[in-house]
């Protein structure tokens, strides 16, 4: 539409609205795995001619969502090996023969201030303006709101290193043209079993530990810096299981954390449905569901699961 001459824009404050998330971290996983196939297909329409730089940007964005994964983690890799390289090797100073000044080591703190500043603000500022947002529409609750972007914060940097193994993995397959399954994802409650929880981060957990007990024996003061990702490899099977409990999500809401104002205030669009499906309900119970045509093929389409 914008190579036709349209001008394009989102309805980004449309209320009434929203889509639930996958119940759990596997079936959240299982939708990533469709959705980096598709971004990394659609990035062939980068490079279509008339596309306005606006648009190229969004497919950029879309594969650097997926992407990062794997870059995150060869970078932690090379840390890791640079870590080896100078503890199991000595260091030379004097590479040439008659060197005047030996060649120290270098330290730049200013460039790792940059990257830690650049990184805490594109992950905690859209974090920040959305609390201050959600603030001043006049929603309340600022205490609650504050606890719970401090536990988001949380949880999402525990789920963080979990993501990445999974993306990279997601990538690479891609790459190797391995198909998945476009199916849409479930919607209702769904718990994660301890079985389905092994079987999907098993192999991850293990790899956590060896990967500690590595740079513990490498140098055992640059675990801290590793621990992070490392801990949260390593806890990722109940960190799977409890997340996915709606019990601790019932007892969240009913606390007032994690919600958003349309599970405080109800759309008028769902009040108005709720209201011509009270109105509208059958007074033959069971027997007109089996002999009113229209009453029959709605009990029909409730009765097929949408997961």
């Amino acid at each position: 539409m914008r190579r036709a001459g349209w001008s394009v824009w989102i309805a980004y404050d449309l209320p009434g609205s929203f889509e639930e998330m996958p119940p759990n971290l596997v079936d959240e996983l299982a939708r990533d795995h469709r959705w980096c196939q598709g971004n990394l297909m659609n990035m062939r329409l980068f490079l279509m001619k008339g596309l306005h730089p606006a648009h190229r940007a969004v497919f950029v964005t879309g594969l650097m969502a997926y992407l990062s994964a794997p870059l995150w983690f060869l970078l932690l890799i090379l840390a890791t090996a640079l870590v080896a390289v100078q503890t199991l090797t000595i260091p030379q100073y004097f590479v040439q023969p008659f060197q005047l000044f030996p060649l120290w080591p270098e330290w730049h703190p200013e460039r790792a201030v940059m990257l830690l500043s650049v990184t805490a603000s594109l992950l905690f500022l859209p974090k920040i303006l959305a609390s201050l947002l959600i603030d001043s529409s006049g929603y309340g609750g600022q205490v609650r709101l504050a606890l719970s972007v401090m536990l988001e914060c949380v949880v999402s940097a525990l789920l963080a290193p979990v993501r990445m193994v999974f993306h990279t993995e997601f990538v690479v397959a891609s790459l190797l043209g391995r198909a998945v399954r476009w199916r849409s994802p479930k919607r209702s409650d769904a718990q994660t079993d301890w079985t389905q929880a092994l079987r999907r981060h098993g192999v991850h957990t293990i790899m956590g530990i060896a990967w500690m007990a590595l740079v513990w024996w490498l140098d055992p003061e640059y675990l801290p810096w590793m621990l992070p990702v490392l801990g949260a490899l390593i806890i990722s099977i109940p960190l799977s299981v409890y997340t996915s409990r709606t019990e601790a999500g019932k007892g969240l809401r009913r606390h007032g954390l994690f919600l958003i104002p349309e599970e405080t205030r109800t759309p008028p669009v769902l009040i108005a449905m709720r209201k011509y499906l009270r109105e509208a309900a059958p007074a033959g119970g069971v027997a007109v569901a089996g002999v009113d045509p229209p009453v029959n093929a709605v009990t029909c389409a409730h009765g097929v699961s949408r997961g």
